[in-house]
């Protein structure tokens, strides 16, 4: 998979350090979850359709989450769609930067 995005060793090694980094720390340092945190995984215990302030999808992943992997599971979903949309910059800045530059764009992020 990877060989076939044309991903490098830097941009895999930048990746994976960002996520670690930024799943750990917060589990370890912060003492709460952020006030909206609680909210969504409360309303993903509803399974309802719809709620008074956000759609549903959020709150249904969020308690999904919460379910597996218990107190580490904000952080770990957060990490993996900010992952997951680093990785989608990388790949639309190869079509805009030259070779080799497209790197930079990710410590911009």
């Amino acid at each position: 998979m990877i060989e076939k995005l044309n991903i490098d060793k830097k941009t895999i090694l930048f990746l994976g350090g960002y996520f670690i980094l930024w799943m750990i720390l917060p589990s370890i340092l912060s003492s709460s979850y952020p006030l909206d945190v609680p909210e969504g995984i409360y309303w993903g215990n509803e399974w309802q359709l719809g709620y008074y302030k956000h759609p549903p999808f959020s709150s249904w992943v969020l308690y999904g989450f919460y379910s597996i992997f218990g107190y580490i599971a904000p952080y770990i979903l957060s990490q993996i769609c900010i992952f997951i949309t680093i990785l989608f910059v990388y790949l639309l800045g190869k079509n805009f930067f030259l070779k080799k530059r497209h790197f930079i764009q990710l410590y911009l992020f």
